[in-house]
């Protein structure tokens, strides 16, 4: 199964208390995690830090994943599939 989520890790932090936003995509239980140009406030995440509801920051990072992500990842399954010669 396929799931494709935002993770930003606590131990990460930047000497600005900024956080990096990454995209984790799992697939068959091997795990690929993309870096973005996206920076998370602590005011940006909840207790779990993840990306609240609501916010900007996460508006933009599910933008990135409908927009990019998904049809990148939708390209490579079907090419590994199909073999075109």
């Amino acid at each position: 199964m396929l799931t494709i989520k935002t993770e930003v890790r606590k131990e990460e932090k930047r000497k600005d208390g900024t956080f990096k936003v990454r995209i984790r995509i799992t697939h068959n239980r091997k795990i690929k995690r993309l870096s973005t140009k996206l920076f998370a406030k602590k005011s940006d995440l909840n207790k779990s830090f993840e990306l609240k509801e609501g916010t900007i920051i996460k508006k933009e990072a599910d933008s990135l994943i409908s927009n990019f992500v998904v049809p990148l990842i939708l390209c490579n399954l079907y090419a590994s599939q199909h073999s075109f010669s």
